[in-house]
């Protein structure tokens, strides 16, 4: 797993982008989220407490198939 990189960076986040890489960013609390690469930071959801400080690129990862949907009664 790569270093957490500097919130100031997020620029250079085009520089990292890769089929099947997406950014895990995280705030000084450690609340993270997980987003493709934007020309600007995206906004940070309302359960924050506080901005966002770093950012890392980690694996995509892989889409689950959901339970099918029961049948009607």
């Amino acid at each position: 797993m790569i270093d957490w990189i500097p919130i100031d960076q997020w620029v250079e986040c085009a520089k990292m982008e890769r089929a099947g890489i997406v950014f895990e960013v995280r705030n000084a609390k450690g609340q993270t989220l997980l987003t493709a690469c934007m020309p600007e930071m995206p906004k940070a959801p309302f359960d924050w407490t506080g901005p966002p400080i770093e950012f890392r690129p980690v694996p995509e990862r892989p889409a689950k198939h959901s339970s099918p949907l029961p049948g009607p009664s």
